[in-house]
Formats: structure tokens, sequence, C-alpha cells
């Protein structure tokens, strides 16, 4: 998951059936991170025809679609809403996207 967000509360919410973790081995992570219960989280996609990168850039796209100031439950409250649409209207998204835009927000949250 941190390759793509650093919002690590992503996993609390993400799809139980798409989601696993492993104990988290790596010292600077076990010091430093407590968000995520000392787990490493392993995502996939809960839709077979989306990556998991884009994905993410589904998710930051629709919370971001109006410029205006989001806070913290906004952006909760936004991908709670998007992951739970079906594949079409996610793919339908994505699709609608400029190009290269699904790699501007993949990591940058």
């Amino acid at each position: 998951m941190e390759e793509h967000t650093g919002a690590s509360w992503v996993a609390d919410v993400w799809p139980d059936d798409d989601k696993r973790s492993v104990p988290e081995t790596r010292p600077y992570w076990l010091a430093n991170e407590t968000q995520t219960h000392d787990r490493l989280w392993l995502l996939r996609s809960p839709w077979q025809t989306l990556t998991v990168r884009e994905v993410f850039a589904v998710l930051w796209t629709w919370i971001e679609r109006d410029h205006r100031p989001i806070d913290g439950h906004a952006v909760r409250v936004g991908v709670l809403e998007v992951l739970a649409w079906d594949e079409t209207r996610a793919r339908t998204w994505l699709q609608q996207l400029p190009p290269g835009q699904d790699d501007e927000q993949d990591g940058t949250h």
C-alpha cells in the first residue's frame, strides 16, 4: 500500500476480500509508524479490470473533483463512496480523466 499512498488509514476501509497484512519487520517503520498497527498492508484492486494504481487515481481524482478545500473527514467519506462503486462506474470515471492524470495522482496522498 505504501507504494501508492501515504494515507495508511485506507487499509482500514479497503474491502476485506482485497487486502492482506503481514507483521511489519522494518525497524524504522516499527519505531515511527503507528497508523498501520505494526502491519504491512498488501492490497489488490477491488475491480478486476483496474490496477491498484488506477484505483488510487480514481479515489484521489474523485475526492478532488470540485477543487475545493477538503478535510480528513471528507477524504474518508470520498474513499468509502468510491470503494462502494461497481466496476463499470470506476472504469468510466478513470476513462474520463485527461491522459497522464492517473500517473499524477498516484502516490500524492
